[in-house]
């Protein structure tokens, strides 16, 4: 059990929403590169998560087996924080991307495969913030 003082209440409390905020985000991220039809692994290798805007370029064409985050990414893991206006959002400069999400363009996944996950998170985040807190170890 950890006892807190009440002049650190609300320190706690905004880094616990910033923890809550930063595995939403990778959480999504890896949903939707996990989810995400291949053929070629681009698409998947592409997705990228901006911080208050897009950022970066797709990856050039090829074969990858690493989905890291592409070159000029503004975005760094586990620096989220909750509360402060940032938004995240989860984006893919590919030409043929929208089509692929939103229209079926591809035989490889459902027509709806990114709405669904879209939906998931959205579930996900709903039960981290309606679940009880249960001390460790417990």
């Amino acid at each position: 059990m950890r006892l807190i003082e009440i002049t650190g209440i609300a320190d706690h409390m905004k880094g616990g929403l910033d923890a809550v905020l930063s595995g939403m985000v990778l959480t999504a991220d890896g949903w939707i590169k996990e989810g995400n039809p291949v053929l070629s692994g681009r698409m998947a290798a592409s997705w990228q998560i901006g911080e208050n805007n897009v950022s970066g370029e797709p990856k050039e064409p090829g074969v990858y087996s690493d989905p890291g985050p592409p070159k000029g990414s503004n975005y760094r893991p586990g620096t989220e924080k909750a509360g402060e206006g940032n938004v995240y959002i989860l984006h893919n400069n590919l030409p043929y991307a929208e089509r692929v999400c939103f229209q079926g363009w591809s035989d490889k996944n459902t027509r709806d495969w990114f709405v669904k996950i879209e939906k998931d998170i959205a579930r996900y985040g709903e039960r981290i913030f309606d679940s009880p807190q249960k001390p460790r170890g417990k």
